[in-house]
């Protein structure tokens, strides 16, 4: 099983929980999880860690899990945002947008002058 909406279907059923049931939860209509479990639509990441937490399951069981061409790194993102949580990093990540590429290095430098202080306390 690797299509999402077959995850949510199994996992939602394994719930003992009906479509309805399942949208009131995570606040969408029936017809947006049935066009998810029928592979219609595909969710946003705040909506994937929402089935996550109501079915259970980490965020990535929902997910398939192949390698996307070109190295993409949405599932170490979608883990570390889980791990942060969404609301810090969406003001983390509204911060770093409109910084210039020096700017961006001067924080990372910042960020690991931090990291050694940690260590050294």
């Amino acid at each position: 099983m690797n299509n999402f909406g077959e995850k949510v279907k199994s996992l939602r059923e394994l719930k003992q929980m009906n479509q309805q049931e399942l949208a009131i939860k995570v606040r969408v209509g029936p017809g947006t999880i049935e066009k998810y479990e029928a592979g219609l639509k595909v969710p946003d990441i705040q909506m994937i860690l929402k089935l996550s937490t109501v079915l259970d399951v980490p965020a990535t069981e929902l997910l398939p899990i192949t390698e996307q061409p070109g190295g993409s790194n949405e599932l170490e993102i979608l883990h570390l945002t889980q791990k942060v949580g969404v609301t810090k990093s969406e003001l983390i990540l509204s911060k770093i947008v409109d910084l210039s590429d020096e700017e961006f290095s001067q924080l990372l430098e910042w960020i690991q002058e931090l990291e050694k202080n940690k260590t050294v306390h």
